[in-house]
């Protein structure tokens, strides 16, 4: 019989309310199949983490991708789900996606409701994970986020609605399929989920990687940005106003930092559409001749874990290992 490998890390598809009307992570995975009807594979259950997503460090997530990297290296495995919180799943996801090679399916999905709410979702989010880790279909597509019947790419996934149970979008690419019941239906055959990026390595040097993330706004300077750096940042996401711009204060900023050493990259605080280099007198164009690195269209926060990615492992600077990351992630585009 066909075996998945379920994950479990907590987050509010294993938290119960106490009395005083929190929530907090209760269950364990085997909790998490009991009474689960439908389920379309042999599953083995690895607790790895049992926490809230809001509370996972660096560590964590490394936790999380060597977990997965162990798993799908067994031959009797067909594919992997990880059961997580929904607030960070897209930055694990995406660190499991850039780091682990693999031709399996790994499947990240969640619940926005606890088990003990009125009407909950994450029983049908899991079944739905398990379906698409168990479809030879699933094969060749890299790491996906199965969420309210979407099937969404890992690196262009991001939790879009607070509450709702719909909270996941692919953003800047397209998604994956739907699933219904047991029947999946992709939009496509499979494709390299990373463009025309390998897989990188990830170090424990991830665990205390420093990038920084600040968002722009009308009348920011640069101070925020020299507490980042006088803090231990060794890069700084910014995330600019529209397609990436800023003001002159930042731009001259960008110059020092760079010419110091600091990486910079230029992301936008706008979930949809790319950077650009459209503008002057501190905007996108007058950021990239500072030396700002585009992150393309990835979101900020996926960038943030790139680029930790990259500054854990030695080799040339950070800045042109960067951006030739993006470049090859672009080539996504031809999905």
């Amino acid at each position: 019989m066909t075996r998945v490998v379920v994950l479990a890390t907590g987050g509010t598809i294993a938290s119960r309310f106490d009395a005083s009307g929190s929530a907090s992570v209760r269950d364990g995975g085997a909790d998490l199949l009991t009474g689960l009807a439908g389920r379309p594979a042999q599953e083995d259950v690895v607790d790895v983490l049992h926490t809230n997503s809001y509370l996972m460090t660096l560590r964590d997530i490394r936790t999380v991708v060597d977990a997965v990297a162990t798993q799908v290296a067994r031959p009797d495995v067909r594919g992997v789900v990880v059961a997580h919180g929904t607030d960070t799943l897209e930055e694990t996801a995406c660190a499991v996606a850039l780091c682990v090679d693999t031709p399996k399916p790994v499947v990240f999905t969640g619940a926005q409701r606890t088990p003990d709410s009125e009407d909950p979702d994450g029983e049908r989010n899991l079944r739905d994970a398990l379906h698409v880790a168990a479809a030879e279909s699933s094969r060749g597509r890299g790491v996906m986020v199965v969420f309210a019947g979407k099937v969404l790419p890992a690196v262009g996934c991001r939790k879009l609605r607070t509450l709702d149970l719909d909270a996941f979008d692919a953003v800047n690419v397209p998604p994956l399929g739907k699933i219904t019941g047991s029947r999946l239906r992709y939009s496509g055959p499979a494709q390299r989920a990373l463009g025309a990026l390998e897989a990188l390595p990830m170090t424990a040097a991830f665990d205390h990687a420093r990038v920084a993330v600040v968002m722009l706004y009308p009348g920011f300077d640069a101070r925020l940005l020299d507490a980042c750096v006088a803090q231990g940042s060794a890069a700084v996401i910014l995330g600019g106003m529209g397609a990436g711009n800023a003001n002159p204060a930042v731009q001259a900023w960008v110059a020092q930092a760079v010419a110091d050493g600091t990486m910079v990259g230029l992301s936008s605080r706008v979930p949809f559409g790319p950077v650009a280099a459209l503008y002057g007198a501190g905007g996108g164009a007058s950021l990239a001749a500072a030396g700002a690195v585009g992150m393309g269209g990835l979101s900020i926060f996926q960038a943030r874990i790139l680029v930790a990615v990259l500054a854990s492992a030695s080799g040339q600077s950070l800045a042109p290992r960067t951006r030739s990351a993006v470049e090859a992630l672009e080539h996504r585009s031809s999905r």
